[in-house]
């Protein structure tokens, strides 16, 4: 079941942005029906994680699927069958069917049959990097088996999806405008380097090659070609202008978890989808770099953490990484993280939000306004004017007194 014949068909309705949230859902659906659907139609819709559930965040898409069973949805993600929230948690990309995952006899399983009113369901899901997560789902009346091939097969798109997922929250300018045949015709800020527009001509290049007709009819070959990230970093996408002709646009897409620690932004978001149970060779082919780039990538986070390989990294989990960057000052514990060396009290995330944060981070270990700009790939007025954001809501006269402003808690609001 579930077998994935043309994978470029739901990538490219994936990164369709023109779409309402609704009716791109919907599309998605549509596209992925001919293999999902199961005989009860193919619904998709976004969920976020929480610590009690996985409440919708989104309009649900659906082909051919019940009204009613829509309308349960709400009320099923709020309060799901046992286990599923922490199995979603945990996981950046999954596809299964509900039954293999939970056991047919599991009290999860006779909770979906008498809640949603289905005897199994077929689920791809990916988590977008900021506690977001796309899924797609086809119900059946019967047990449903996925073949290894397929299943690994769909995780990949899944990735793509949970891409495009973030483009639309960010709608990001393109930094990159290139024809299909791989020529730059614009580029900016870090796009001018010589070195990105070389990896921007070649990933245009394989993704063109994956939609020629051949390729589309080969899916393992469609997906080795066709990356969700360039170099970590830019996600294609099709771009109309001049009388309708056809260009690729690069826009930044690289997840932002929220979670500032001293680590790079791709660190960072390596170590994000390690902890969920990404294989390398997944977090290598959501993030578009080498699988040997992810590995030395993740051995240096553990290095740097103080966990003596990553594999016991990822075995103690997210909690007790966080533990290794908390701060005791004598009997009281005081929540800290450290970026790039500085001790920041974790109080300024919600008062800054997390790119002042960032930016203001950046400044402290020394940055010019020009080089955040362009390792951020803004404007140097647009990084002045999110210094001085900080500098007021700090307390500060100027980057001498960042990293006391942020080692310090944030006043105490009046009740």
């Amino acid at each position: 079941m579930a077998k994935l014949t043309r994978p470029v068909d739901i990538i490219e309705t994936g990164y369709e942005l023109r779409h309402s949230q609704k009716d791109w859902l919907t599309q998605i659906a549509r596209a992925a029906a001919p293999d999902l659907d199961c005989g009860s139609g193919v619904f998709a819709f976004v969920s976020r994680i929480t610590e009690d559930g996985l409440p919708l965040v989104s309009p649900v898409g659906a082909v051919g699927v019940d009204k009613a069973l829509i309308g349960r949805l709400e009320q099923v993600n709020a309060a799901p069958p046992a286990g599923v929230a922490d199995y979603v948690r945990q996981r950046t990309v999954s596809f299964d069917s509900f039954s293999r995952v939970f056991g047919r006899a599991s009290k999860g399983v006779r909770e979906m049959r008498s809640t949603a009113k289905v005897g199994d369901s077929v689920a791809g899901l990916a988590q977008d990097g900021e506690n977001d997560v796309l899924q797609l789902i086809a119900t059946a009346e019967h047990p449903v088996n996925v073949h290894p091939k397929s299943r690994r097969a769909w995780q990949r798109v899944m990735l793509h999806l949970a891409a495009a997922l973030r483009l639309r929250k960010h709608a990001a300018a393109p930094v990159a405008i290139l024809t299909p045949s791989g020529k730059v015709v614009h580029a900016e800020g870090p796009a001018q380097a010589r070195s990105v527009r070389e990896a921007l001509v070649a990933a245009v290049s394989a993704m063109e090659r994956a939609r020629t007709g051949r390729v589309r009819r080969d899916p393992e070959e469609a997906l080795r070609l066709w990356r969700g990230l360039v170099s970590g970093q830019w996600s294609l996408v099709d771009h109309f202008e001049w009388q309708g002709q056809r260009f690729l646009a690069a826009r930044e897409n690289a997840p932002h978890a929220g979670d500032p620690r001293g680590l790079s932004e791709f660190e960072d978001a390596c170590l994000h989808y390690y902890l969920r149970n990404a294989s390398t060779d997944e977090i290598a082919f959501a993030l578009g770099r080498s699988p040997a780039t992810v590995g030395k990538a993740l051995s240096g986070v553990a290095r740097r953490l103080g966990f003596p390989s990553r594999a016991l990294l990822k075995r103690v989990g997210e909690q007790a990484v966080l533990d290794r960057l908390s701060v005791r000052l004598g009997s009281e514990s005081v929540d800290m993280v450290v970026l790039g060396g500085l001790a920041i009290h974790s109080g300024w995330r919600d008062v800054l939000g997390t790119t002042v944060l960032e930016v203001a981070a950046l400044a402290a270990s020394g940055l010019s306004d020009a080089e955040i700009a362009a390792r951020r790939g803004r404007s140097e007025r647009t990084i002045s004017n999110q210094l001085a954001r900080a500098y007021r809501m700090l307390g500060v006269g100027g980057r001498s007194e960042l990293a006391r402003g942020l080692a310090a808690p944030p006043p105490s609001r009046p009740a």
